[in-house]
């Protein structure tokens, strides 16, 4: 896995244009919406999220501890932000640790109950996500979750770093990671770059320009 992510550091050191081979016509084809709302409060709120992802990840067969969970939730916020231009949850904001990107509210709540063994039962939400309704969090939510099947909890974590707004948060007072960092960079053609070699990003785009 190590080998992996200093494969994709050579690349990006090489120049945008040659990372992971995707033209910048290829990467137009996947830029995020034009109208873009960071100030809309969500109907659904990160507790609400972490369950659907335990719930769906034990139906894998598999179990998150804390820091899988809050990595994962990174990404379907960040795959979310820049497919759709909105939040798909609230919390309070994401801060940059040693470890990768953290929530707050899941650093304070799953953490004194399970350290980081594995979680067993999800804490309750205050909606339920509607796999209908919220078609396009499912979908997201499934590509992550596949990550996280497929690769080891230190791959995932490392791919956190990788980012501008993960080595900026971390290097900042607070180590806050703000929202419209979040985007500037993901929505960016190197952003949207390490999306794709992820495997995260929708590479389909409606007739309107938004990505399908």
């Amino acid at each position: 896995m190590l080998g992996e992510v200093a494969l994709f550091n050579k690349k990006r050191n090489q120049g945008k244009k040659n990372l992971t081979e995707v033209t910048e016509e290829e990467t137009s084809q996947t830029v995020a919406p034009a109208v873009v709302d960071l100030k809309t409060v969500p109907e659904l709120n990160v507790f609400d999220v972490a369950k659907f992802c335990i719930d769906r990840f034990r139906a894998r067969g598999g179990l998150l501890d804390a820091n899988d969970l809050m990595k994962a939730l990174y990404w379907i916020f960040v795959v979310y932000l820049v497919e759709e231009g909105r939040r798909c949850f609230f919390t309070l904001g994401f801060s940059a640790a040693s470890c990768g990107p953290i929530i707050k509210e899941i650093n304070e709540s799953y953490i004194p109950l399970y350290g980081l063994a594995p979680i067993e039962l999800a804490l309750d939400g205050f909606k339920e996500v509607d796999e209908k309704t919220d078609q396009k969090l499912t979908t997201i939510t499934n590509r992550v979750l596949a990550m996280c099947s497929e690769k080891s909890a230190l791959y995932i974590s490392r791919t956190t770093h990788w980012g501008d707004p993960w080595i900026e948060g971390y290097n900042r007072k607070g180590n806050e990671i703000p929202l419209e960092e979040l985007y500037n960079f993901y929505a960016s053609p190197d952003g949207i770059n390490q999306l794709k070699y992820l495997g995260l990003l929708e590479t389909g785009k409606s007739d309107s320009g938004v990505a399908a």
